[in-house]
This record gives C-alpha cells, sequence and structure tokens, in this order.
C-alpha cells in the first residue's frame, strides 16, 4: 500500500509538471493526441471575449453591491452584453474550430475537440493548463537571455560583412547539392523556409523558380525580407509568402503534407526543447521530402539525417548508410 501510494504521488508530479511544461508523455488521457493539442495551440493563437469572463464577472459583481438604481441597472446591461458577446464569439470559433479539424484530422476522431477549446476559453491565458507548445515557447524566451530576441539589430548590421556572405553561400551550395541530389532536375518545390531571418536561402530559392513560405518570429527580421523583396520582380514577389509566426506553432498555419522541402537554419539553439519542434517540422513534409535542420549553438554546426549524422560537406560518413524518407542538412 505504502509503495502504491507513493507511485501514485510520483505520477500526480509528474502531471503537475507535464501540465505545465507541456510534455505529452505524461498529460491526462484527456489532453493527449494531435488533436488536442492543435485545438489547445488554435485556441491560444487568438482573442477569445471568454477569457476576460472571470475578471468582467468579478467587476460586475462589484458594481452589483453599489446600491444605486441607475447603477443596477447599468450593471444589468454590462452583465447581459458580457453573456451575447462570449456566445457569438463562442459560436464563430466553434465553427471555425470544427472546420480546422475536418481539413487538418479527417481520419482521426474529434469527439469532444470542440467542446474541450471552447472550455479552454473560459480560462485566463496565463492560467491555461496544459501550456500551448508557443505559449511554453514564449515562456522561455522571456526569462532566456540567450534567445535571439534582441539580437537582430546586432545580426541584421552584419549583413554583408565577410562572415555572413560565407557563411550563406556555404548554406546555398550545399541546398542546392542536396536539392539536385533528391528531386528531379527543374522540378518546382514548395519550400517552407522556418527562422528565415532576413530571407536571403528564401530569395535564392524563389528566383530559382521554387515557391517559397518564409515562417519568423522577430519583427524586425520580417521588414527587412520584406523589404528585400519589395526590391525583386514581381513574378519572385508571387513565389514568396512572408508570415510573422512560431517555428513551433508550424501546425496552427499549415496543414500536414504541405511542403517538399522545410528549412530550419541558425534556430535550435535558441529553442530549450527542440524534439517536438522537429516533430512538427517533419509533419510538414509530403512524401518524398526533405528537412534542413541545423544549429550552431558553439561555433559548430549539428546536422542530422533522422538521427544520423552528415558531415559538414553534406555528404553520409562511410558508416552512416542514407535511411528514407530522407531528411538533409
Amino acid at each position: 500500500m505504502k509503495r502504491q501510494r507513493e507511485a501514485r504521488r510520483a505520477d500526480l508530479a509528474r502531471q503537475r509538471e507535464a501540465l505545465a511544461s507541456g510534455d505529452e508523455r505524461f498529460l491526462p488521457v484527456r489532453d493527449k493526441g494531435p488533436v488536442r493539442r492543435f485545438v489547445r495551440d488554435y485556441v491560444d493563437s487568438r482573442f477569445c471575449v471568454a477569457e476576460w469572463f472571470l475578471p468582467l464577472a468579478v467587476i460586475i459583481l462589484v458594481l452589483s453591491v453599489i446600491q444605486v438604481p441607475n447603477m443596477q441597472a447599468i450593471v444589468m446591461m454590462l452583465w447581459l452584453g458580457v453573456i451575447v458577446l462570449i456566445i457569438i464569439d463562442s459560436i464563430g470559433l466553434g465553427l471555425r474550430l470544427k472546420k480546422q479539424l475536418r481539413e487538418r484530422f479527417p481520419d482521426t476522431p474529434k469527439r469532444g475537440a470542440v467542446a474541450y477549446g471552447l472550455m479552454r476559453t473560459l480560462q485566463m491565458r496565463r492560467l491555461r493548463l496544459p501550456r500551448a507548445a508557443g505559449q511554453a515557447r514564449r515562456a522561455a524566451l522571456s526569462t532566456d537571455t540567450s534567445g535571439f530576441t534582441g539580437a537582430s539589430s546586432a545580426w541584421l548590421a552584419g549583413l554583408g560583412g565577410v562572415r555572413n556572405t560565407v557563411r550563406q553561400e556555404l548554406v546555398a551550395r550545399q541546398l542546392d547539392e542536396q536539392i539536385a541530389g533528391r528531386f528531379p532536375v527543374g522540378q518546382r518545390l514548395r519550400v517552407l523556409d522556418v527562422g528565415m531571418g532576413q530571407g536571403t536561402q528564401a530569395l535564392r530559392l524563389a528566383r530559382a523558380g521554387h515557391s517559397v513560405t518564409g515562417l519568423e518570429s522577430d519583427a524586425s527580421m520580417l521588414a527587412a525580407a520584406r523589404e528585400s523583396l519589395a526590391t525583386e520582380p514581381e513574378g519572385i514577389r508571387e513565389r514568396v509568402r512572408l508570415i510573422e509566426g512560431d517555428g513551433r506553432e508550424t501546425g496552427v498555419h499549415f496543414l500536414p503534407g504541405s511542403f517538399d522541402v522545410v528549412l530550419c537554419h541558425g534556430v535550435l539553439m535558441y529553442v530549450e526543447e527542440p524534439d517536438p519542434m522537429l516533430a512538427g517540422l517533419a509533419r510538414m513534409l509530403g512524401p518524398p521530402a526533405g528537412c534542413s535542420p541545423s544549429s550552431c549553438g558553439t561555433r559548430t554546426r549539428s546536422r542530422c539525417v533522422l538521427g544520423s549524422p552528415v558531415t559538414s560537406a553534406g555528404r553520409w560518413p562511410p558508416s552512416t548508410p542514407p535511411r528514407t524518407p530522407t531528411a538533409w542538412a
């Protein structure tokens, strides 16, 4: 009995930690699965009137104590207005969420998912558990001085320098080599560039004829990319779409299998737990496809092929055969 109680306490402790961190391995059954994870991310990515229900209810309750006839009438109208707004907003959110779930998870059971999302809207954003993936990342970056936030000005100031020019040229050559080795010559690819920065590689691929979507969370970097895009010919501008967003929230913006190639360069060293992000990027790929993740946290570049290393030149080590499907750097 004592061992059972201790085991139960340990399970509850892991569950509480998982609710705060979003670690799905130890979440309650009601919160597990890709559908519930998507619902959390979808709800938390937009403003909902219902999240102000509790604060407004407290204010209305305090005002109702004031024994003034006019004040009582105002309180009743305010209370009625809040309820109507919440109902209208919830109906709209429920319909949009149901449509997204049908499109993204056509063969997955979705029973109770919409109600799960609507109940989440009634909680204040900071108190919602489990935490959404994007919310957990923003909280980590707000307390982590090693994050990229705030360093964009220094990065942009170094554009055009020798170090950045050489780095971009090396990345471009490796990308060209890998694309040529894995796709037919002349095929127009759908490319997602996560953390695209100033858009150097995104624009280069668009000039080569590919359709490129750039995802960037830093406003300064996104502004620089848009400025560079504005100078390109119309035909190239039509092939590029720039979106402000977080690399951990790709499921909110895109359907699974939407891209042939996913780039994620210079991003992973700023992410405390990169595995969920890499899993999300992998879901964006449709077979056959390639994923190019890289991290250069300590003046080194970490490249992986579904867990297998790739040399800095982009070639397989003799003892490491390639696997399929392919993810490359």
